[in-house]
């Protein structure tokens, strides 16, 4: 049996499609920095680099950057620092060794963060604090309070920035990690049927960076906070990748296996028109959402219509086995054509969780 050649360049790892995707990230990074800098240098605080470096840890384009992510990392970056004052008083007041109340400040962060991740940013507020020198003319808690301002400053104008510029970037982010998932399914509904890859090694390849797609389209939608129900898309395309890798996963396992592998033997040449046809509905489905527009997926329907009516005319193949088959089929094109549809008014539904897509 030859080897099935998976594709050496996946749809997302081209740097120069990569550069056109995440500009806008870089925008917005940036904006948060320079806005942290003008803050602080038109409040008049000493050290300003202090609010860029904290506007730089905080902000998390790659996230969608949506408000509540960057009011949660407000609150951990205000907390953690808030901490770290306390500490500061007590190293002061009571001149304890600085090595024992560093680690007394991170173990309650650390718990912190371990049962909510979206605070990961406090340890690192405390830490930035606790290191400060005292000010010339300042004491250590002054300065402790001035770092801590520095701090929130930073953390502030992530959140500013996040609600500014490029408002609508998670939608973007979440239509292009589900065109790359599309495009990755596309490559494995390729030759599925065909004789050397009726083990379904070429979607198999696949499996890992499709699992990272949906992951960090997850990751979307579980960030999207309070817009969720006003604006359901992501949730509402995270339900749809999810549907159709499913009914593709399941459609490759089938197929590989009787009672269908014969009747994919049997139907080889139909089955592999019907493959393609479905192969290409994955692509244009991408092309769309890249471009925010609607699929054209009448062509789905029409070549299922035909793989139906010579199947049904094959007299070799087991009845049963064929309309399983055909209704395997018809799974995927009804993910389809409700991927291409306009989204229906909102409906409050919960996103997957992180777990589901093991």
């Amino acid at each position: 049996m030859n080897a099935i050649a998976t594709p050496s360049v996946t749809p997302r790892t081209d740097w120069r499609a990569l550069v056109r995707e995440n500009w806008p990230d870089a925008v917005r990074l940036f904006a948060a920095a320079l806005l942290a800098y003008l803050l602080a240098r038109l409040l008049g605080l000493r050290e300003v680099h202090w609010a860029v470096l904290t506007a730089l840890i905080t902000a998390r384009g790659h996230a969608g950057g949506t408000a509540r992510a960057g009011v949660e990392r407000l609150i951990a970056t205000i907390a953690g620092a808030l901490l770290a004052m306390l500490v500061a008083y007590v190293r002061h007041a009571f001149e304890i060794d600085s090595g024992i109340l560093l680690f007394m400040a991170l173990a309650p962060l650390c718990l912190l963060v371990a049962v909510k991740p979206a605070y990961r940013g406090a340890p690192v507020a405390a830490l930035i604090v606790l290191s400060a020198h005292p000010a010339v003319g300042t004491g250590p808690l002054a300065t402790a309070v001035l770092r801590t301002a520095e701090i929130a400053l930073g953390a502030f104008a992530c959140v500013v920035v996040a609600a500014v510029v490029f408002p609508s970037r998670a939608r973007a982010r979440a239509r292009a990690h589900a065109a790359a998932v599309l495009r990755l399914l596309a490559h494995g509904l390729r030759g599925m049927f065909a004789s050397e890859d009726r083990e379904g090694t070429r979607l198999e390849a696949l499996r890992e960076p499709i699992r990272h797609e949906l992951r960090e389209l997850t990751i979307l939608a579980q960030t999207s906070g309070w817009r969720k129900y006003a604006d359901p898309e992501i949730a509402r395309l995270l339900r749809m990748m999810y549907a159709l890798n499913g009914d593709v996963a399941y459609l490759a396992r089938a197929v590989a296996r009787k009672p269908l592998a014969p009747v994919v033997s049997a139907l080889q040449a139909s089955a592999c028109a019907m493959a393609e046809s479905l192969a290409t509905g994955c692509e244009q489905g991408a092309t769309a959402l890249v471009n925010a527009t609607d699929a054209n997926t009448d062509a789905l329907d029409t070549a299922l219509a035909q793989f139906a009516e010579t199947a049904r005319a094959n007299k070799e193949v087991s009845p049963p086995s064929r309309e399983a088959l055909i209704f395997l089929l018809r799974g995927v094109v009804f993910d389809l054509h409700r991927l291409s549809a306009p989204a229906a008014p909102s409906v409050k539904t919960a996103a997957p969780s992180l777990e589901a897509q093991a």
